[in-house]
């Protein structure tokens, strides 16, 4: 519809919000044969997704379908192995969360998250490692302000 009406193609973005809204409305099987359809490669977007809404529709059987498919395309993220791991440990499935676990353990280290904080003008960003992050008195108020929001909105 895109291409035909708004002279748009469709890129991963667009493929991965469809699977999304498909997986929020529970139609997990509709959301698979949209991945089916998608002229493109499937990436680990794409696929996270899908994981993440048959996880959170308890549709283990469905997710362990695309363990194969989500470890070949997902790289060196680490991300693979812990959606993956976590959906196993949903159901229970010890086994088969403690061999992605070993995989990811073989595989791959865990990179630093980072995270951006607009301050006026300026935008700050910083790592889990960052030492340098508690040296902007700014960015600790802001830091603390956000902290003491989200315990107000638990």
């Amino acid at each position: 519809m895109m291409t035909e009406k708004y002279n748009l193609t469709p890129e991963i973005d667009h493929y991965a919000c469809t699977i999304d809204l498909y997986g929020r409305a529970k139609e997990l099987n509709e959301a698979m044969r949209s991945m089916r359809k998608i002229p493109i490669e499937l990436d680990v977007v794409i696929l996270g997704t899908f994981l993440s809404a048959c996880k959170l529709h308890k549709n283990f059987e469905l997710a362990r379908g695309f363990e194969d498919e989500l470890l070949r395309i997902g790289g060196e993220s680490v991300t693979r192995y812990v959606q993956l791991a976590n959906v196993y440990a949903s159901e229970a499935w010890w086994d088969d969360m403690g061999r992605i676990r070993k995989m990811r353990g073989n595989e791959v280290g865990k990179n630093a998250g980072c995270s951006w904080v607009h301050v006026g003008s300026h935008v700050h960003s910083f790592t889990s490692a960052d030492e340098r992050r508690f040296e902007n008195e700014e960015l600790c108020g802001v830091l603390d302000l956000l902290i003491m929001e989200m315990n107000v909105k638990q």
